[in-house]
């Protein structure tokens, strides 16, 4: 037989049942979306000893691109106008980092740019002479030890 007092406990059961799941829901979510935060940073990678590889639009043209940072703030640069096997004709230049943002300084032009994940890409320009500016994508490439 139903009364009030079974109909009253009955209630709040399922009242304390909801509460939990709503704090249970609340919990997870704010789980996933720390989770996904520190996944978000620890998918980026250090650029200190680190190679990316890719291309960049200059005059219209795709080209080779190659960047090669070293942990004393020194990048080497590849392009499609150097000769990938020999290292003395990479351009030399300097690299600043500031959270996902990224600035390579050259003799004659800057490349800023910005992290995302395994992914650097921007826009660069030159510094001197004329005033032109063109976009380029790199991807992280892991050390071959590295997994």
């Amino acid at each position: 037989m139903l009364t009030a007092s079974t109909i009253l406990e009955g209630f709040a059961m399922k009242r304390s049942i909801l509460s939990v799941s709503v704090v249970v829901v609340v919990l997870g979510l704010a789980g996933f979306a720390m989770g996904t935060r520190l996944h978000a940073q620890e998918a980026m990678p250090q650029l200190a000893g680190s190679v990316w590889t890719g291309t960049e639009n200059r005059d219209g043209i795709a080209g080779r691109l190659m960047l090669g940072f070293n942990a004393n703030g020194k990048v080497f640069i590849c392009d499609r106008i150097s000769n990938p096997n020999d290292v003395k004709t990479f351009i030399v230049g300097s690299w600043t980092q500031n959270g996902h943002e990224v600035e390579i300084r050259l003799r004659d032009a800057v490349y800023r740019g910005r992290i995302n994940g395994r992914i650097f890409s921007g826009s660069a320009q030159f510094t001197e002479g004329q005033q032109q500016t063109w976009a380029f994508t790199v991807v992280f490439v892991p050390a071959p030890n590295a997994r």
